[in-house]
């Protein structure tokens, strides 16, 4: 289907920018953790939270013709909980 391609090209697209722009870093724990479907789950130190959650959504955003996706990013302390914390708008 076109628009299932298209999402799927739109996240394939977004995970290469991010590596790029947030590459992994194993001594401290850092980087790309996961992605399912429309989701990617991505592990920072609390203090760059923000910086990289903005950085997420620049690089998952796309323009096709005169419309724009984009892909709002959330913040949360324990993944497993999905204890969301408020960004600052």
């Amino acid at each position: 289907h076109p628009i299932q391609g298209g999402a799927a090209w739109i996240m394939s697209t977004g995970l290469v920018r991010i590596r790029e722009r947030f590459p992994p870093n194993f001594a401290e724990r850092t980087g790309i953790v996961n992605q399912c479907h429309d989701d990617a789950l991505l592990e920072c130190r609390e203090e760059e939270a923000e910086e990289v959650a903005a950085m997420v959504e620049q690089c998952l955003y796309q323009r096709y013709g005169d419309m724009d996706f984009t892909a709002p990013a959330d913040i949360v302390r324990d993944w497993a909980h999905e204890r969301k914390i408020k960004r600052a708008a």
